[in-house]
């Protein structure tokens, strides 16, 4: 426990300057992931954006999965998205909760996943990092839920800032179309 206890520290020393450095999205959404991944001992995981209209879930990036789609999609039916948002901490995926949780009609097999991690700003539903087998088949327990909990938080900010900023970018970009069109029109 102890041992747990400092790689979550470390992973959280980790967390900022991966978060606040200059580089893309991406690779910080990688070095995330990692860093999650190696705080609670996973050796298979995955991190995805939240999307609501459609409600689905799309990978950013993944690592360890012997098979794993370039960008894996797992739509979300309502009772799922709720069980996501109302869920407080990270959840251990068993057969009899999976469905709970993801859904099977994305391209991606929802029984890669062992745990689940709800990434939320607020009261809005960012993001999912879904993780795999452990090192040694261990389950996830407690303490492993709780350290993925901290975690979540940064991976919750990072998320969302780069959803914001691609729909900032979005809107500037069409802005800028529209008054080229205006201007041309006058």
């Amino acid at each position: 426990n102890f041992r747990r206890l400092l790689l979550t520290f470390e992973a959280l020393a980790d967390l900022g300057p991966a978060v606040t450095a200059e580089r893309n999205f991406p690779e910080t959404a990688q070095a995330l992931l990692e860093a999650m991944m190696e705080a609670v001992g996973a050796v298979e995981g995955a991190l995805f954006t939240f999307s609501d209209k459609p409600a689905v879930l799309t990978s950013l990036v993944w690592r360890g999965f012997a098979k794993f789609p370039e960008t894996a999609t797992i739509p979300l039916l309502p009772r799922q998205v709720h069980a996501l948002l109302t869920a407080r901490i990270p959840q251990a995926v068993t057969p009899a909760t999976r469905d709970s949780y993801l859904s099977a009609n994305g391209n991606v097999a929802p029984e890669l996943f062992k745990c689940v991690a709800p990434l939320r700003v607020g009261s809005r539903l960012v993001g999912v990092v879904g993780l795999g087998r452990r090192e040694g088949d261990a389950i996830y327990d407690t303490d492993e839920l709780e350290a993925l909990g901290l975690l979540s938080h940064y991976a919750s900010l990072a998320v969302h800032n780069h959803t914001l900023t691609q729909s900032l970018e979005y809107r500037i970009s069409e802005n800028l179309r529209l008054l080229a069109s205006l201007h041309n029109f006058y």
